[in-house]
């Protein structure tokens, strides 16, 4: 599923062949794409113009949708404005565009990164409502940023689940540390990774295929790093190329 940014649709391709064989409207700036486990669903969200900054541009903005879409029709299950879902459960946010985000195994529930929020919300999808919120730590000196200060609308950008739905991996962009949230409890820990917490910039989260350890994009370091679910702590680090951002994980196959 590629989101063709300027087109408000996702396009399905066929990778065998190339051609594109399918497509789904999308709103303004279409962005994620997530295939249910059993692979019968995309979860998609469109994030709208994200170079006007100010709430006082947000109508600039464009449809910002959660989608739930049919993966082998592309038929558009659900659509949801999501800053009306917040507002109904009284979690009422200036942005509506939701970033990365995780769904867990059995598509009860997802974690939403929305544009400025340093942390995230849990959306129940059975009910079609906001149930949580996570407020993570903003550094001292960061809590007087503006919303012109944050990279493209980001506040907190990177989010993932351990193979056992458990644990969720947070990558907090603005704030230069990477937080590990007990699912049940919205208990947290944090690892800081500079003492400028404007350097670090921790921009993706994506789970291993086993579900045991969390590969964390540092965009500002220009590195991967590697978190173990089942301790917190980091094992590793990866030098990569300049500025970091999506990780994706492939199986090389062996002649």
């Amino acid at each position: 599923m590629v989101s063709a940014s300027t087109a408000r649709k996702v396009h399905a391709i066929d990778v065998s062949t190339g051609e594109i064989i399918g497509s789904f409207e999308s709103g303004d700036q279409p962005h994620e794409n997530i295939y249910s486990e059993d692979g019968k669903k995309i979860y998609h969200t469109s994030i709208g113009k994200v170079f006007f900054a100010s709430p006082n541009l947000d109508f600039l903005k464009g449809d910002r949708w959660f989608q739930i879409v049919d993966a082998n029709t592309y038929e558009v299950i659900r659509r949801v404005d999501m800053k009306l879902k917040l507002e109904e459960s009284g979690f009422d946010w200036i942005d509506r565009a939701i970033r990365p985000m995780a769904i867990t195994k059995d598509e009860k529930f997802a974690y939403l990164q929305i544009s400025l929020f340093h942390g995230f919300f849990e959306y129940d999808i059975e009910n079609d409502k906001i149930t949580r919120k996570l407020d993570l730590p903003i550094p001292k000196k960061n809590r007087s940023l503006s919303p012109g200060d944050h990279l493209l609308n980001s506040g907190h950008h990177g989010i993932s689940l351990s193979g056992d739905d458990k644990t969720i991996c947070v990558a907090g962009t603005m704030d230069g540390y990477i937080a590990i949230v007990d699912r049940e409890t919205f208990k947290y820990s944090t690892i800081k990774l500079s003492d400028d917490p404007k350097g670090a910039k921790p921009y993706w989260v994506t789970s291993s295929k086993d579900g045991t350890k969390a590969y964390v994009s540092i965009s500002g370091l220009d590195k991967v790093s590697i978190l173990d679910y089942a301790t917190g702590k980091l094992v590793a680090e990866v030098p990569v190329g300049n500025h970091p951002q999506r990780v994706r994980i492939g199986q090389l196959r062996l002649k």
